[in-house]
């Protein structure tokens, strides 16, 4: 982690399957950062429309950030 020591990474989880992971990699976490969550949608009911978009979207500013999926 001495590489990131001099940054301040943001952790992007994707509702709603990694909240749990993400909460506990984030509670470990030592270095100053943030988290944020975003959720994609394709499905109306049970049909999917073929066309993914974003119901929840990231507000932070990622110029500058380092990001890390999970």
């Amino acid at each position: 982690m001495k590489i990131m020591q001099a940054k301040s990474p943001l952790f992007i989880g994707i509702l709603n399957g990694s909240f749990i992971f993400a909460a506990d990699l984030y509670q470990r976490i030592t270095l100053p950062s943030t988290i944020s969550f975003i959720k994609l949608v394709s499905y109306k009911g049970t049909t999917s429309t073929g066309t993914v978009i974003t119901s929840i979207g990231l507000e932070e500013e990622l110029t500058d950030k380092e990001t890390s999926l999970s």
